[in-house]
């Protein structure tokens, strides 16, 4: 098993544990309710100092990156997702504050669901 695929699964199954509390506390005021962003593979502007390793995956086949784990980890994504999401870390950032504005998640994922909507 190499690094991205070690990655992949403690993430599957760390973000199954969390979204685990969503199902325990149902229809309890105490519940903690957990939201999951599915972001993929993001890239964008950056203050850092040095090409994040998102960076470096999105452009491992512009470089001829083939022998580094850059390109070994975007053909990782391209074998279990059927394709590779790419996103900008603007978006990203969006997301979050939408997520964090709403008081409630699931009240408004019902509604849009009801109203014939779905998504954020």
């Amino acid at each position: 098993m190499d690094r991205s695929q070690a990655y992949t699964i403690s993430k599957t199954l760390a973000e199954k544990e969390i979204l685990s509390y969503n199902t325990i506390e149902s229809g309890s005021d105490n519940g903690l309710e957990v939201v999951s962003l599915v972001c993929g593979l993001v890239g964008g502007d950056t203050l850092l100092s040095y090409i994040p390793g998102s960076m470096g995956v999105i452009l491992s086949p512009l470089v001829r990156d083939s022998l580094n784990s850059y390109y070994e980890s975007l053909q990782h994504l391209q074998e279990l997702l059927g394709c590779v999401p790419l996103v900008h870390i603007e978006d990203v950032c969006e997301a979050h504050v939408f997520c964090m504005e709403k008081p409630s998640l699931k009240v408004s994922w019902e509604k849009e669901e009801a109203d014939g909507k779905t998504g954020l």
